[in-house]
């Protein structure tokens, strides 16, 4: 079986490169699968698991289907269902301005925003945790 130290090595060489290109540029999916549509797949929920992890099981939940673009509508369904998110973004990212998904029209404490793209707002964290709370509240 695979130990503690295989489970952080693949983590580092497999994973986390996927997750950190979603959050440094957005997701790229679409309803048409493609070659990179596992690697997609991947970075995105590893984008939700590490920034907001009680979402992640919810967002499994609402997933219709298979596809990474499937599974981005759960995303967006699960951030959704909440007027206020806590966003804890990885200390390996440093300073760096990221990707959150943000579906519809949100305010985000501890942050700027710097640009949308669809569901998804690019944002330079000022501090962390940040805040994101819909508008209407």
């Amino acid at each position: 079986g695979a130990g503690a130290g295989d489970l952080q090595k693949y983590w580092h060489t497999a994973l986390r490169p996927h997750v950190e290109r979603v959050f440094l540029r957005g997701p790229r999916i679409s309803p048409e699968e493609g070659k990179t549509e596992m690697v997609e797949y991947v970075g995105m929920m590893g984008v939700v698991l590490e920034a907001f992890p009680t979402a992640f099981a919810r967002a499994m939940l609402l997933t219709g289907g298979t596809s990474a673009f499937d599974a981005e509508q759960g995303v967006l369904r699960a951030i959704g269902e909440r007027n206020e998110w806590t966003v804890r973004l990885p200390e390996w990212l440093g300073s760096a301005a990221v990707y959150i998904p943000a579906p519809g029209d949100w305010r985000v404490e501890g942050a700027k925003v710097l640009a949308r793209k669809s569901d998804w707002i690019k944002i330079q964290p000022l501090q962390n945790p940040l805040v994101l709370r819909r508008a209407s509240e």
